[in-house]
């Protein structure tokens, strides 16, 4: 999937630019969820978008990291966003991942849901206990 454009509106958005290309993209995350989601999907995958899974895009240190080396800077995931705090060498893997492009978003959370977020260890009680 492409980089993000920049979201002024975000507040954990920030601008970064590649020396490479000389080209904007958002760094940061934001949940998954839009106003409209309840229009157009079921009350869990709200649910999920709005308190369980963010998208991200990866920064220079990601990428350096092992788990992320195929990647590029600037490039666009959705990921656990309990787990995502935890040091690289300590996230489960299945906790992230990055689609191909906008329409692999649904299969990849729902992925999400049936691999990871039944079993992760760092989801709050009250949330989990929302999720059942």
């Amino acid at each position: 999937m492409g980089k993000l454009s920049q979201d002024e509106d975000s507040p954990a958005s920030e601008s970064a630019s590649s020396d490479d290309d000389n080209v904007s993209y958002f760094a940061g995350c934001v949940p998954l969820s839009k106003p409209d989601d309840p229009h157009w999907l079921s009350a869990i995958q709200c649910f999920v978008r709005s308190n369980m899974v963010e998208i991200f895009s990866l920064t220079e240190d990601d990428v350096e990291e092992t788990a992320y080396e195929s990647f590029e800077v600037g490039q666009v995931g959705i990921r656990c966003k309990f787990c995502a705090g935890l040091l690289s060498k300590s996230r489960p893997k299945g906790h992230v991942y990055f689609p191909d492009n906008i329409s692999c978003i649904y299969q990849n959370i729902t992925d999400l849901q049936r691999r990871h977020l039944i079993s992760c260890l760092e989801m709050p009680d009250d949330t989990r206990k929302s999720y059942k």
